[in-house]
């Protein structure tokens, strides 16, 4: 009733692969024990690697030790352990990191920027990575505390949520920070909300409508401040200050397919 396999293993079952230097099958428990050089692909994209796993027969429930977690999209979830049940994986004291942990010559190097969590919780169904007691780091400085934290799984996904903030530093704005918003209304249109925040100047608000039609994509964006302006002085010519008022921009564009290698381009802008 125990059947134990060595060497280059291969184990496939409702999709999944998994690889590993020694198998063991318990046949009355249904457990796997797998161990050296462990590799679990879903088929769906993730792709698990560790010392050695501890499954069910379905290849889908189990305990893991030191996990790596590739997610579709080439970002990584490491762990010190981790448990999946019904397809959902629970990992301790991890860390995520969509950055590269290599450089060019496969050397080690710290990631631009990761997410360090006590408890991470990737639910593949949903579509999303949700983190407990996490902290963001910098070049391995830690930043900024996030208790409650979540995220989608993949950068292909279009899901409703606070985009990554963007920073600038200009002479005339100083320092720049843009918080953008992201509203997914449906697989065709979105509209992003953004709060744009600088050291030398007052916040300005944006808004970006995207749209793909039958005949093609449009979009709509705006921006809107209350704040002081420039003109020219008619008497002497200097540039000076004038009151603060509601100021803003307005632009779209977009293109229309005609078919038979027509097509119409449009853009606007006040």
């Amino acid at each position: 009733d125990v059947v134990t396999a060595t060497g280059n293993v291969l184990v496939r079952r409702d999709g999944q692969k998994l690889t590993a230097d020694s198998v063991v099958y318990e046949r009355r428990t249904g457990r796997v024990s797998a161990s050296g050089n462990v590799r679990l692909d879903d088929g769906d994209g993730s792709i698990a690697v560790a010392d050695s796993f501890e499954l069910t027969d379905s290849l889908k429930d189990g305990v893991v030790e030191n996990v790596l977690l590739i997610l579709s999209d080439g970002s990584r979830l490491a762990a010190k352990s981790g448990q999946r049940v019904n397809e959902v994986s629970t990992l301790e004291r991890a860390a995520y990191s969509p950055c590269a942990v290599v450089d060019r010559n496969g050397c080690p190097q710290e990631p631009v920027w990761q997410l360090k969590a006590v408890k991470v919780v990737h639910d593949p169904l949903r579509g999303r990575v949700f983190y407990s007691g996490a902290r963001l780091e910098m070049f391995g400085v830690p930043v900024v505390a996030l208790p409650k934290l979540s995220h989608p799984d993949s950068f292909d996904k279009s899901q409703t949520g606070i985009l990554q903030p963007e920073f600038g530093l200009s002479r005339e704005l100083g320092g720049e920070i843009r918080i953008p918003w992201l509203w997914s209304i449906a697989p065709d249109k979105d509209l992003t909300l953004s709060a744009n925040l600088y050291t030398n100047v007052v916040p300005v608000l944006g808004a970006d409508y995207r749209q793909l039609l039958a005949g093609g994509p449009i979009q709509l964006s705006g921006l809107v401040t209350y704040a002081r302006g420039q003109a020219e002085d008619p008497t002497t010519g200097d540039i000076v200050e004038t009151a603060a008022r509601l100021r803003g921009a307005i632009q779209g564009n977009g293109q229309v397919e005609h078919g038979y290698g027509w097509r119409s381009t449009f853009s606007v802008r006040l």
